[in-house]
C-alpha cells in the first residue's frame, strides 16, 4: 500500500489515501504533513493528497511521509534537497 501511495505521489502529484487503504483492506495511514500543508507544498483535498505543480521537485519529500523504511534523520545519499 505504501508503494502504491508513494508511486502515485511521485508520479502522479496525488494519491487517494482512503481509496488505496481500501483497495488493499487496511487502515487509513495519517503522517504528519502539517509544515508541508503550512507551505503550501502540499494540500488535501478530503483523503486525496495532492503535491502543488509547482513544487514538482520536491515529490519526494512528500512520499516519504510514507516511506516505512526511510528512517528520520539517517544521512544517506539522493535525499531531496
Amino acid at each position: 500500500m505504501r508503494g502504491e501511495i508513494i508511486s502515485r505521489l511521485m508520479c502522479e502529484l496525488s494519491a487517494d489515501i482512503a481509496a488505496i487503504a481500501a483497495a488493499h483492506d487496511l487502515p487509513e495511514l495519517e503522517p504528519d504533513l502539517s509544515r508541508l500543508e503550512r507551505d503550501g507544498i502540499v494540500r488535501r483535498e478530503g483523503s486525496r493528497i495532492v503535491v502543488e505543480e509547482s513544487f514538482r521537485p520536491l515529490a519526494r519529500v512528500v512520499a516519504a511521509a510514507f516511506d516505512a523504511w526511510l528512517s528520520v534523520g539517517e544521512a544517506r545519499h539522493a535525499n531531496a534537497v
